[in-house]
């Protein structure tokens, strides 16, 4: 039973901590017999049907029908920077742009979504049906649609990928993947409930929740270049960059890097049992989620042994990668006990941009307080 609680107080947490937690926004109509299904600040809507289980983070939004079973999907968005439209540019240079749907697409669709797959499957070997790769339509706006399989770390997966592009009301265009990922019987099985997601699928106003609003602290003792990222309700004081975004509509105290989506949070974590648990059984008990949500191979434990001070504590550090809908997440997490409590600052980015914040993240941890 102690076990059991335990997990039951870990996977609250860790479900913060890894923004698994949805509500819906003032004012907003979602369809009969869905939910909403989008990542705060979004500028598109998924809903997802009532029978499948919320999943999304910062910068990434979701669902799953079975954690037993692979069966996700997801919403990536992409904005085009600089470096990434001279890329495109150098590599689809004299291409023919006469087509059903934009060269670009195409490119990106092989190069940022396609090629992390394959990297994973056996012999590098996707198998495209070609007859599901085809022009479509995202909420109107001109789409590629890519149906591909895989052997994938001992089980053969089924992707179905929409990539669009689109561009806002401020001139800037932005990438938009959808991904169903799927074993070959919850493929077949919930592809109608597939269906009703694109069907359903909207672009609009950024999406902000409204359940969890916080007021922050003032700030006035913030370091040079930083802001304040908490509240006078927790114990602690989590500074981070004036660019940064504050998660003001999460469940926890956060902030993240709108360009990319890389984040930081942290989460305070309360025993519920007479007996103490320590920094190592709560990361293991959070890992034993984390297998069972990313399924066989999906969590990929990179180190657990660095020792560092966070907030005059000493914290393990343990960093890990998370596949989750066909997206390759990479984490680093200082864990400490604090006056008979567990808190845990995650650092969360996609795989790609782990190395860009890393040198903001020591800034983060370095201003990190206890009170």
């Amino acid at each position: 039973m102690k076990h059991i609680a335990r997990l039951a107080a870990c996977l609250l947490a860790l479900a913060a901590a890894l923004g698994l937690a949805s509500c819906a926004a003032k004012g907003e109509e979602t369809p009969n017999g869905m939910m909403i299904a989008s990542c705060a600040g979004a500028d598109y809507r998924l809903y997802v049907p009532n029978t499948w289980v919320l999943n999304t983070s910062y910068g990434v939004s979701g669902a799953y029908r079975d954690l037993a079973r692979q069966s996700t999907v997801s919403v990536n968005s992409y904005p085009i920077t600089e470096e990434l439209r001279a890329e495109m540019d150098a590599a689809l240079a004299g291409e023919d742009s006469s087509g059903d749907t934009s060269p670009r697409i195409g490119w990106f669709a092989e190069r940022y979504c396609q090629e992390p797959v394959r990297t994973r499957a056996l012999d590098n070997r996707l198998t495209f049906d070609e007859e599901g790769c085809i022009p479509t339509t995202l909420d109107g706006v001109n789409a590629r649609q890519y149906c591909y399989s895989g052997l994938v770390d001992g089980e053969t997966l089924y992707f179905l990928q929409i990539v669009a592009e689109r561009e806002n009301a401020e001139g800037k265009s932005t990438f938009y993947v959808f991904t169903f990922t799927a074993n070959a019987e919850m493929y077949e099985m919930y592809m109608p409930d597939v269906e009703l997601m694109l069907d359903q699928f909207i672009f609009a106003e950024p999406y902000v929740p409204y359940d969890y609003a916080k007021q922050l602290d003032d700030g006035a003792d913030a370091p040079t270049g930083m802001k304040a990222a908490f509240g006078d309700d927790v114990a602690y004081c989590l500074y981070v960059p004036e660019s940064w975004e504050i998660r003001m509509d999460d469940q926890i105290y956060g902030a993240r890097v709108a360009a990319d989506g890389t984040s930081v949070s942290v989460v305070p974590y309360m025993p519920t049992d007479v007996e103490q648990i320590s920094v190592q059984e709560y990361f293991d008990l959070s890992r034993e989620l984390m297998e069972d949500m990313a399924g066989e191979g999906g969590f990929e434990l990179l180190s657990d042994t660095g020792k560092v001070e966070l907030g005059g504590r000493q914290a393990t550090v343990y960093e890990f990668r998370l596949r989750l809908g066909g997206t390759t997440y990479r984490y680093r997490q200082y864990i400490a006990a604090y006056k008979s409590m567990i808190y845990c600052l995650t650092y969360t980015a996609l795989d790609s941009a782990y190395d860009a914040h890393l040198a903001e993240l020591d800034a983060i941890v370095g201003a990190f307080a206890f009170r």
